[in-house]
């Protein structure tokens, strides 16, 4: 599990801690040291001292804060995520728990109401998610951020206030403080995470109509790309939003979805029959008035060793590749040694971005042009297992 130090992670580690005693499950903690603030480490080490009295192993993430740029504290939530994550597969672990609160969830709903989301950005966060390979667990969601803190009292633990948490300069303290000033209309914390958890179950309602059009209208190769007939023109606007952000997802690996504003902006260019280029994919005008959604050449990852994953998506799984070979796009060049690659049927903006084997800048194998010569390549899972259809505005 994760553990900060605050009041909300230190009463998840010690119910946790009671909790997988009597069902004889091991329990490890892990804290993060952003380096933004010198206390961190320091604070770090407190939870790893508490940690220690209930016989639970605890370890420290470092980061010299150098990687953070932007919006400071999304910058830090998904460098927690990336370095958690990372533990977590290198460790074993399938599982990790997060201590998001009944307040968390009320304060994420303004923040986004701000931002102008529909019902995929007002909807609660799940209990469970499955992202970055491994499974997320929020076991407080229905618990009150002040309860918490008099659990503690009442065991006697001590817990660290982040400072961050009274600077009125991040969004979500000022979420934070204007819950307070809406208690008197009744718009309180717990309603609203009631309220987000109806905007939940509507939007399952959504994604289940989307994925059954998806499979009654998208054709998916294996090499990633999906392609879309005239019919996905006749959908409903929400479905098509949510269809197109899943195949852009689904061909980019990528761990998130457009802004529906880009989104929208590529639908209407592909529907007039111009290509647009989109969070590392192409969308091509097809037959038909259909179009297709591959993966855009500029966007592939630079070429990696033979036994490497290259672009996040492509690994060798047949012989061992000969040392000093390097697998990288097939690009323009690449096809036209592939005299068959028309017979494949792809779309040729799909195929140049396609993996190819080379030795000293000599073509090995391509296997989606009709020219493996004994080699084939598996895709890798994506990092998303799941994730709303619907992308953030």
């Amino acid at each position: 599990m994760a553990v900060s130090g605050g009041g909300d992670s230190m009463a998840l580690l010690s119910f946790l801690h009671s909790w997988c005693i009597t069902r004889q499950i091991e329990l490890c903690a892990v804290s993060v040291d952003h380096g933004i603030r010198k206390e961190s480490l320091d604070e770090c080490r407190r939870v790893g001292e508490f940690a220690s009295e209930l016989d639970v192993s605890h370890q420290i993430l470092t980061s010299d804060g150098a990687r953070l740029t932007g919006n400071l504290q999304d910058a830090a939530r998904r460098l927690r995520y990336t370095l958690i994550s990372d533990w977590a597969r290198t460790t074993g672990l399938g599982f990790v728990a997060l201590a998001h609160t009944r307040d968390d969830q009320a304060e994420t709903f303004l923040l986004n109401l701000a931002r102008g989301s529909g019902i995929d950005g007002l909807a609660a966060m799940p209990v469970v998610v499955h992202k970055f390979g491994v499974c997320w667990l929020r076991p407080f969601l229905q618990v009150g951020r002040s309860e918490l803190r008099d659990y503690l009292r009442g065991q006697g633990i001590r817990w660290i206030d982040d400072p961050s948490n009274e600077d009125e300069r991040f969004d979500r303290v000022k979420a934070r403080r204007l819950l307070e000033e809406l208690g008197p209309l009744g718009v309180s914390g717990a309603r609203l995470a009631a309220t987000a958890e109806r905007m939940q179950e509507a939007r399952a309602v959504l994604e289940h109509v989307a994925s059954i059009a998806e499979s009654d209208l998208a054709t998916l190769d294996e090499l990633g790309e999906t392609r879309f007939g005239r019919e996905f023109w006749n959908l409903q606007k929400e479905t098509r939003l949510r269809l197109a952000a899943a195949a852009i997802g689904r061909v980019a690996g990528s761990v998130y979805r457009p802004r529906i504003v880009s989104l929208c902006a590529g639908l209407d260019s592909v529907r007039s029959g111009k290509a647009f280029t989109l969070s590392g994919c192409l969308l091509v005008p097809g037959h038909n008035s259909g179009f297709g959604v591959v993966r855009e050449l500029a966007s592939c990852g630079p070429p990696v060793p033979g036994n490497r994953v290259w672009d996040g998506r492509w690994r060798l799984c047949s012989k061992r590749p000969p040392p000093g070979s390097v697998i990288g796009p097939l690009g323009k060049g690449g096809l036209q040694e592939c005299k068959d690659w028309r017979t494949t049927e792809r779309m040729r903006e799909s195929l140049i971005a396609s993996p190819a084997l080379r030795l000293e800048g000599g073509l090995l194998s391509a296997p989606f042009a009709r020219n493996a010569n004994g080699w084939k390549f598996r895709r890798v899972a994506n990092k998303v297992v799941e994730a709303p259809l619907l992308p953030p505005v």
